[in-house]
């Protein structure tokens, strides 16, 4: 009679285990993608701050750009310390005058090279954005961020970040992003244009990113 008692209290407990196993790997399947997500959206909010400060400090510097500047650099012509004297009509040459000499490169990209920016992008929604490479010509940091000047109408010129390179996953509004450097204002700016990759929204929630 006690063996019998003994037997199906262990049969409970193996049942009560299986139990529990199952409701630790539901938990587990759910839990896991969402803490995954959290912690990509923490690296690119980190990234994005990033590639603002990068931006704004190339920036400084070509304003205040010295003789060991020039040198260093080659550049040709001197950089008027005000922003309002730049030329902002030309993609490539406003990258090769104002931030290119003064970022930390590893690579220079070709409009027919995607090895700075990912061979294609996409929105949010899946929908195809297109090759960002082949806009203008582009750079690939140090800090394996890549960037690229494209939209100068001689008013602005935008900035175009993918924060991990040419990595995936190569989307809009999540390693993708867009500043705006504002000529009249002589500030670099968040882009406000309204795309997934408009960086105005995350700036104004305090570099939050909350479309995803």
């Amino acid at each position: 009679m006690q063996t019998k008692l003994i037997s199906k209290s262990k049969a409970m407990t193996f049942a009560e285990l299986a139990l529990t196993l199952l409701i630790i790997g539901v938990v587990f399947a759910v839990t896991v993608p969402g803490l995954k997500k959290t912690k990509e959206r923490s690296q690119m909010e980190t990234g994005l701050k990033k590639a603002y400060s990068t931006i704004n400090q190339a920036v400084d510097r070509a304003l205040g750009a010295t003789d060991v500047d020039y040198a260093r650099s080659n550049l040709e012509t001197t950089i008027p310390d005000s922003m309002d004297q730049w030329d902002f009509t030309n993609n490539d040459k406003f990258m090769d005058t104002y931030l290119r000499p003064f970022l930390s490169i590893q690579r220079d990209c070709s409009t027919s090279d995607p090895q700075c920016f990912g061979a294609s992008y996409r929105k949010l929604d899946g929908t195809a954005e297109g090759s960002i490479y082949t806009y203008a010509k582009s750079v690939l940091l140090n800090d394996g961020m890549a960037m690229q000047v494209h939209g100068c109408n001689g008013n602005i010129c935008d900035v175009h970040v993918d924060l991990n390179g040419p990595n995936e996953p190569n989307v809009c509004g999540v390693d993708y992003w867009e500043f705006t450097i504002n000529k009249a204002r002589g500030l670099v700016l968040p882009n406000d244009e309204g795309g997934d990759y408009s960086t105005q929204e995350v700036f104004d929630n305090g570099w939050k990113i909350t479309k995803w």
